[in-house]
């Protein structure tokens, strides 16, 4: 018997991150903007953007202990005051179809014959996370596939990459404009790189993984 203790990262929960941390950054911004005393419309901002982070890190993290029996892999939740996850059935490893890895280290996906197990590891806090992949890559015939492998599958790989291209040309667009007509406003530092980094980065995944397939598709 083997044991595996994860942090987990609930995807659904972080594309509502994805969602509101924007959203928080905009409003910290505002807030600033509106506070005119100097020392309090950097502080009070950043005091709102610690808050905000610490529920939703509370709202997205769970640690999850996997719980290897023979041929079957148990899933045990630690219980949390609020946000708790759902419960996860037993799964049997020789059922276990395909593997979806990102980066060679973040688990996102067991798919089985009959349902699909979303583990979605993080980067930090990584605890057993690796010997996890291993043990399944090892024990299991799984194909091991990307989360852009799956977006490719499904048909929604060069859409995403469309809307990301506009997306991020229009918000370079909306910072040079602002800047143009209102000068350089330091509080544009709080939010600007990060978004623009993020989007360029998945950008370039996207990018890649396009040739890529184009690449396997010419081979074939």
């Amino acid at each position: 018997m083997k044991q595996f203790e994860l942090t987990i990262f609930g995807q659904s929960r972080i594309l509502l991150i994805v969602f509101m941390f924007p959203i928080s950054l905009l409003t910290a911004f505002f807030i600033g903007l509106e506070i005119n005393i100097s020392i309090l419309n950097i502080i009070i901002p950043i005091l709102f953007l610690g808050l905000v982070g610490f529920v939703l890190y509370y709202f997205t993290v769970g640690h999850l202990k996997v719980i290897q029996k023979e041929n079957r892999l148990e899933f045990e939740w630690n219980k949390k005051s609020l946000f708790n996850y759902k419960k996860i059935e037993p799964i049997e490893i020789n059922q276990i179809e395909t593997l979806v890895i990102d980066q060679n280290q973040l688990l996102k996906k067991i798919i089985t014959r009959e349902r699909v197990v979303k583990i979605n590891n993080g980067k930090i806090y990584k605890k057993d996370s690796a010997k996890f992949i291993d043990f399944l890559t090892e024990n299991s015939n799984a194909r091991v596939i990307d989360s852009w492998d799956v977006w490719d599958e499904k048909g929604w790989l060069k859409p995403a990459y469309r809307i990301n291209t506009i997306i991020l040309i229009s918000f370079i667009g909306i910072v040079v404009i602002y800047t143009i007509l209102k000068g350089f406003n330091s509080r544009l530092l709080l939010f600007t790189p990060l978004l623009i980094s993020q989007l360029f980065l998945y950008q370039l995944q996207m990018k890649r993984k396009k040739k890529l397939t184009a690449t396997s598709a010419h081979t074939a």
